[in-house]
């Protein structure tokens, strides 16, 4: 939920904003905010960063169309347009990092990204990733690996990431999870 009480979400590729009325009892306002070309049959939610910037995945996606992370940044002035960027496009070869992210993403202080990713890494099992904003604009964001998943850890993350007292959970598909990583949320 947005400071204003708006209510964000992303179906068949749009991107929406829901306000809500003025007076109790009468029907909220939809706007379409943006469109992603590549999120059609979202699988995530989207989460609200600092100064209202949204962030989300997209399963196919990206440069490689293996999947990405997206921001949508708020106009600067009202009634602007929002403005759509890819800050990670996931690549499958080398995989390391994971393709497909499924879930939606957990976001930390300073606006540390945690997500998941549902294929790749070392054994094909999916990642937890961890996205780290640039420490100047115009720079790319800093991806590391926190958890490759094997079998014997589950694999194949289909929920988001909780954190619950500094550390990050995960569900894999066969499986649950505690990653070894404190999260700064």
């Amino acid at each position: 939920m947005g400071e204003s009480g708006a209510l964000y979400g992303s179906a068949g590729g749009t991107i929406f904003e829901l306000t809500p009325p003025a007076s109790p009892g009468n029907p909220w306002t939809e706007t379409t905010i943006g469109t992603e070309p590549y999120l059609a049959g979202p699988q995530a939610g989207l989460v609200i960063g600092a100064g209202g910037v949204l962030y989300g995945t997209t399963l196919t996606g990206g440069n490689y169309r293996h999947g990405s992370v997206f921001e949508f940044a708020p106009p600067g002035t009202p009634g602007g347009a929002w403005t759509q960027t890819d800050i990670y496009s996931f690549y499958e070869s080398p995989s390391v990092v994971g393709i497909s992210p499924y879930a939606t993403q957990l976001i930390g202080k300073n606006g540390v990204l945690y997500g998941t990713s549902t294929d790749g890494g070392t054994s094909g099992l999916g990642t937890v990733f961890v996205l780290l904003p640039p420490a100047a604009a115009g720079r790319p964001w800093t991806v590391r690996v926190l958890q490759d998943f094997t079998d014997a850890s589950g694999g194949q993350p289909q929920g988001a990431l909780i954190a619950v007292n500094g550390a990050l959970y995960a569900r894999p598909l066969s499986a649950g999870l505690r990653i070894r990583e404190q999260c700064s949320s």
